[in-house]
């Protein structure tokens, strides 16, 4: 059994060494896909159309659509009135100022399967108490009472804070129009492909595929029948839409229909999808179903809550009109659209239905070395040792799975790692941390604890939902926690627990959850057969895509348990859905080490972080293969801008760590490196941001330029923050890039000596050293100079400020402090201060401030921009110590600049220069 075990594991790892496109379904091999793209060819008319409506809460109208039957369906259907009507109650919500949801359901369902109807739920499953913050929703619902009036074919509803939004719902066939600022912005239903496949009893002439499918020699049995809902949502005089990640694709989003270049929907189904191709519509590991649209002066986003295997057909009409067809296999109707002047509006509207991201501790944004694996204790140990004699800055070291005995989560290989608790308390003694692999399959054990919690509480049950499913994994025969499951936490934080093998008394332990999607290496299509069962009576199939996200809440959960609420927890997750955002960080799964990957994971971030999800990144180096030095370089040069900054090889990749590099490629990784710990003030404050309003960290340029289309499709810059540009070098052999500024309004300042640019476009000479990085005119940049061995040594030192002056003479920015451990943020203990140029002088304001902050201050000063100061010495005053007294200024190439400032940061002061 051992051996054909290994046979089928070295078969699978094989044949995924290069992703085979016959692994994964298309639309036309999925039933339900197909079956909805044939209804778009010529959809009926008069089949649905809207009754029963009730106006007594405007923010929450309640009706009925109506779906009608011939004859031979109404027999057949599952609660079809006597007029041959199924009815779909519905509901249209405000949700907030800028957000209204629109919801259908089915009644009189019930399960006609005898062996399943008291193990299935009749209910069409909706994720919604996963994915919803409903603190959030509560605290931003909507400030004005919208205005409404009703007509016999439909009614017209004014909303948002100045009633400058607009929802035109027509009854019969139902279709909602939505206006923002005068102008038409979204529609709903236009080309009338709303479908909702009624629950229906079997018969004889029904087709083959509606209750059973065989694909990768697994047969699903579907004993509800076809259940698939579609909709489409057209965005009215946009061009371009983006969003629904996670594709290797490029950021702008392709016509998918018979009016683009590829003829195949984007498809949203979270799989393990080993060496994944670039320029492609195939599914990933993580799914967010959230499109937005963009042009100058209004914005539109659809959220498409729904969990179930989901293809969307993207084409354009019109030439300015973009449709984007969306197609889930089961699941409810369950719509939130979004309006506003500009993606940012969008972004904070979704964020208060899903979530803002969480705030992670400091040393999470620091560099990460990984690799699979570190084998020995002494070989980590060594790891962290070299890193320090070469000078390279560094916060955590990971292990991958060979960590665990008999590759046995929460188990310790002992003969490898003799002593764990002493090798995390050498890091712990450095400031670093340790994160280990722990994934949601389980070995096959009686008597290994992990199993024996789980096997008869919350485990994912076979397809007759009496025992627990058994399929293959790493460790082999394996069993998955039910993340849906209400006790699966518990059961995740007694394993995770302090004292227990894991992580022993650790205080520096944190988590990876892997392979959530989930992966089975024996299922269809990697992952879990569709007819499994879950905890409340949904398949597999309801659910699939919101599974990594329930493990990923669970184990965040663990780990805040584990350190009592004290510490901001760190989980790793490859699999997220709509709403992940609020448990930490991701990153983009097992790339390659070539240039098309560096180039697409640009892209990949870029998308996630307008569909919400901010704190991701790749795998720098690139994960299969062995990268040339020349791309090796170039990954660490743009890898240093992502968000989760980690460097990751397979175990056959050749070791790469940094400092076995020679000369001057050593020197350019080093500095590469650097550079992020000099930025962490910068990311630390945008993290915050993203945990206030859900602000991505890199940026694409559209978001900050919303006025300027000529910039819309650029996916090679990007911003970080709204202070700093960066252009990484992606392609071989490069020797100058051609850098476009957006704004002729605005300067912009080589980030390292503050040379303004002269123009755009401008062809800027690379070499193998070169990290084009520009700061923005108007901005304030908050960085530290001194190099530490990791951000917890960096806490107290001093801030270099880079003021970068406007066309104006001004410019304004601010930082962000706490403990960068603990909650204690959430009760005041932190430190927002800005800082503004103005004709006046320099104005440093403490927005917020507390105690044990006044050790912190500002040395030096740098100005880009303005006349440069002749004198040796120029006059300040400053308010805060109440005297004036002479500094010295130090004339630049480009500017000039004071040190020995010793401004604090905590409280207010004015520097009038002369």
């Amino acid at each position: 059994m051992q051996f054909l075990h290994l046979v089928q594991l070295a078969l699978y790892v094989q044949t995924c060494f290069a992703v085979k496109e016959w692994m994964f379904r298309k639309c036309s091999q999925n039933p339900f896909c197909q079956r909805n793209l044939d209804y778009a060819e010529a959809p009926p008319g008069g089949v649905y159309s809207m009754t029963n409506l009730n106006f007594d809460n405007l923010k929450n109208i309640t009706g009925v659509i109506t779906k009608r039957l011939d004859s031979a369906e109404a027999e057949a259907a599952v609660g079809a009135n006597a007029d041959g009507f199924v009815e779909l109650p519905f509901r249209l919500e405000l949700v907030n100022d800028n957000t209204l949801r629109f919801l259908v359901d089915e009644s009189g369902r019930k399960i006609v399967d005898r062996d399943l109807e008291n193990v299935l739920s009749s209910e069409r499953f909706s994720p919604e108490q996963y994915v919803l913050d409903y603190d959030l929703i509560e605290k931003w619902r909507p400030t004005r009472e919208p205005e409404m009036a009703a007509s016999e074919t439909g009614f017209r509803m004014l909303y948002g804070k100045t009633l400058n939004s607009r929802v035109d719902v027509e009854y019969s066939p139902p279709k909602l129009t939505f206006t923002h600022n005068g102008e038409e912005v979204l529609r709903i239903n236009d080309d009338y492909l709303f479908n909702l496949e009624h629950l229906r009893k079997k018969q004889a002439s029904d087709p083959m595929s509606w209750w059973t499918d065989r694909f990768d020699k697994h047969t699903d049995r579907r004993v509800r029948g076809p259940e698939s809902v579609a909709l489409d949502t057209k965005f009215m005089n946009f061009a371009h839409v983006f969003g629904i990640p996670e594709h290797a694709d490029s950021f702008v989003l392709r016509k998918t229909d018979f009016t683009g270049d590829v003829h195949e929907p984007y498809r949203l189904f979270n799989v393990d999808i080993f060496q994944y191709d670039t320029n492609s519509v195939m599914p990933m590991y993580g799914s967010i179903p959230f499109m937005l649209a963009q042009r100058p002066g209004a914005a539109a986003g659809v959220f498409w809550l729904n969990s179930a295997d989901t293809y969307v057909d993207i084409g354009q009409q019109h030439t300015r009109n973009t449709r984007a067809h969306w197609i889930s296999e089961t699941g409810k109707m369950d719509v939130f659209v979004f309006v506003g002047d500009s993606m940012k509006d969008l972004l904070s509207s979704y964020g208060y239905v899903t979530g803002t991201s969480a705030m992670p501790q400091m040393f999470a944004l620091g560099y990460h070395q990984c690799r699979w694996n570190y084998r020995t204790q002494e070989e980590l140990l060594e790891v962290d040792k070299k890193m320090d004699e070469h000078n390279v800055p560094y916060d955590v070291i990971w292990l991958d799975i060979e960590w665990t005995e008999k590759r046995k989560y929460f188990e310790w290989n002992l003969e490898n790692y003799p002593d764990p608790e002493l090798m995390m308390k050498k890091l712990e003694a450095k400031n670093r941390q340790l994160v280990v692999l722990n994934d949601p399959h389980i070995r096959v054990e009686p008597g290994y604890e992990p199993y024996d919690e789980i096997v008869n509480g919350p485990a994912i049950l076979d397809n007759r939902g009496k025992k627990a499913f058994v399929g293959h994994c790493w460790p082999g025969q394996s069993i998955w926690i039910d993340g849906l499951n209400p006790e699966a936490v518990d059961k995740w934080t007694k394993l995770c627990a302090k004292g227990t093998p894991i992580g022993l008394d650790a205080n520096n332990l944190h988590l990876w959850s892997d392979m959530s999607e989930p992966s089975v290496f024996s299922g269809s299509e990697t992952t879990a057969y569709k007819d499994l069962v879950h905890y409340g009576g949904f398949q597999h199939r309801d659910v699939h895509n919101v599974y990594g996200h329930t493990v990923f809440d669970l184990t965040t959960e663990a780990l805040k348990r584990r350190y009592e609420g004290k510490k901001r927890p760190f989980v790793l997750t490859r699999s997220f859905f709509a709403g992940s955002q609020r448990f930490g960080p991701a990153w983009t799964g097992d790339n390659q080490a070539e240039w098309p990957y560096l180039q697409s994971a640009t892209s990949t971030i870029l998308s996630l972080g307008v569909a919400g999800m901010p704190f991701v990144g790749a795998d720098v180096g690139g994960f299969f293969k062995n990268p040339d030095l020349e791309l090796q370089i170039r990954w660490y040069q743009a890898g240093c801008y992502y968000p989760f900054f980690r460097a990751h090889a397979h175990e056959d990749s050749d070791y790469r760590e940094p400092y076995l590099l020679d000369s001057p490629f050593f020197d350019a990784v080093q500095r590469a490196i650097q550079l992020r710990y000099q930025l962490m003030p910068e990311y630390y404050t945008l993290f915050h941001e993203a945990s206030i309003e859900l602000k991505p960290i890199l940026r694409p340029l559209l978001y900050e330029f919303p006025d300027s289309p000529e910039i819309y499709t650029t996916e090679d810059e990007f911003m970080i923050g709204s202070s700093l540009l960066a252009m990484p070098v992606v392609t071989k052999n490069a020797h100058n890039v051609l850098l476009f500024v957006p704004d002729d309004e605005l300067y912009w300042y080589d980030y390292s000596v503050g040379q303004i640019i002269p123009g755009s476009p401008l062809q800027i000479n690379v070499g193998m050293d070169t990290m084009p990085l520009f700061v923005r005119g108007g901005s304030v940049v908050f960085t530290k100079q001194r190099m530490r061995r990791n951000t917890k040594a960096m806490a107290r030192d001093p801030y270099t400020v880079i003021v970068a002056f406007d066309k104006d003479g001004h410019a304004k920015g601010h930082v962000y402090v706490d403990d960068g451990e603990t909650y204690a943020y959430e009760n005041g203990d932190y430190i927002d201060f800005e800082i503004e140029l103005t004709e006046e002088g320099l104005i440093g304001r403490a927005l917020h401030t507390a105690p044990g902050y006044e050790h912190l201050y500002i040395e030096k000063v740098k100005f880009y921009g303005g006349d440069v100061v002749e004198t040796p010495y120029a006059r300040m005053e400053t308010e805060a110590l109440e005297e004036s007294f002479l500094m010295r200024t130090q004339p630049q190439d480009y500017g000039y600049s004071f040190e020995n400032a010793h401004l604090p940061i905590s409280s207010d002061w004015f520097i009038r220069i002369y």
